[in-house]
């Protein structure tokens, strides 16, 4: 949650994105989402 005035909040945002890219937030959400389907289909088996 973005806690700013509205004129500092697209800053505050772009600043927010390059930090979880840095971090490889997409390589993350790759992981999780393999997680998810492998434990999605031993409910579908």
């Amino acid at each position: 949650m973005i806690m700013a005035k509205p004129e500092q909040f697209d800053g505050i945002w772009t600043s927010f994105q390059g930090e979880l890219d840095k971090a490889g937030i997409h390589e993350l959400e790759k992981q999780f989402e393999g997680l998810l389907k492998e434990r999605i289909s031993l409910f579908n088996d």
